[in-house]
């Protein structure tokens, strides 16, 4: 009978530990902060702002991916800030930001966004860089806010059509929130501390890939990814529903070779998952007058981790445009002084 309550003390303490051990790592984890916390909108977000304004450049905003967000950029923000300043966040509930009100829909995560550039005191006019799940944001942003955008830069950006192939289904929506619940009491970061992590080469990437690894890996990170897929396709949606751009400068940036880091459909290919990824984003050039459409061949999906050097020049293009725009001039392919 003693051996009995003594396995069921074990068992009831083990929880209690977990939720200890996930607490601490968390507020370990908020000391290391890269940037600020910034209350936008009655919602804190975690903003990194880098460079400084020099004259007629516009500033740059950085909108990471579904999980990624802030630490998609330190590489691109080390080459951009040198000329520009450039602003990259964490939307609500991932890495460093607490938890925002749901749904999370394309039209809340815009109207935080747009309060936090206010607070920061950033000017428009700004070229809004979006990776991924924020492609489908980036474009409802520009829509709403014309007099707001000098240009878009689309690295890898979501589609519906492809969207579609890799939404989630009920039962692994319903896993998504068991892996929130149970990342509560720290199986979510023990499980990611113990698993072997991406086959990353030792220097900078390295750091932040594990610092990434880490930050979501907790239970609002878990529960973030979960309520931003349970809004993706309704964003997306809207997103088709987009006219025309004018003469935005506008540039998308696709992968050949994207599914290396998604799992192939069942009912394609490989060839054929990548060449639908390629042949959606390359129609998007469509919304504008003014738009290229450029190849990452030495990237999978994660193009600001694997390739950012064809982001900076990508943002570089961007701007040139929007300037000779402004002032008549005709200065394609130069990169702002």
């Amino acid at each position: 009978m003693t051996n009995f309550f003594a396995i069921l003390a074990i068992l009831g303490a083990i929880p209690i530990v977990g939720w200890v051990f996930e607490t601490c790592c968390a507020a370990f984890d908020q000391c290391r902060r890269p940037g600020k916390i910034i209350k936008a909108n009655g919602q804190k977000i975690h903003a990194v702002v880098k460079g400084g304004r020099a004259e007629g450049h516009p500033a740059i905003i950085l909108d990471g991916g579904l999980s990624a967000n802030s630490l998609a950029w330190p590489l691109v923000e080390a080459e951009l800030s040198k000329r520009y300043q450039t602003v990259s966040f964490d939307r609500a509930g991932h890495l460093w930001s607490p938890p925002g009100k749901r749904p999370r829909t394309a039209e809340r995560n815009n109207t935080e966004l747009l309060s936090l550039l206010k607070e920061l005191d950033i000017e428009p006019p700004y070229i809004y860089v979006a990776h991924s799940y924020s492609g489908f944001l980036a474009r409802l942003f520009a829509a709403k806010h014309p007099d707001l955008v000098a240009g878009l830069v689309l690295p890898e950006t979501s589609t519906t059509e492809v969207a579609a192939l890799l939404m989630p289904d009920a039962a692994e929506f319903k896993g998504m929130r068991r892996s929130a619940f149970l990342a509560r009491f720290g199986i979510s970061r023990l499980w990611r501390m113990f698993a072997k992590g991406p086959d990353v080469p030792a220097g900078p990437l390295k750091d932040i890939v594990a610092a990434w690894s880490k930050m979501t890996a907790t239970p609002r990170g878990e529960a973030a990814m979960h309520d931003e897929l349970v809004t993706f396709m309704e964003n997306g949606a809207q997103a088709d529903k987009v006219g025309s751009f004018g003469d935005l400068p506008l540039i998308v940036v696709a992968s050949e070779r994207a599914f290396s880091d998604f799992p192939v459909p069942v009912q394609m290919t490989r060839e054929e998952a990548d060449a639908l990824n390629v042949n959606t984003q390359k129609a998007l050039c469509d919304l504008s007058t003014c738009s290229e459409f450029w190849i990452a061949d030495k990237s999978g999906h994660e193009i600001p981790w694997d390739q950012p050097e064809i982001i900076v020049r990508a943002v570089d293009w961007a701007a040139v445009q929007w300037r000779s725009q402004q002032d008549g001039d005709d200065r394609d392919g130069k990169t702002p002084s």
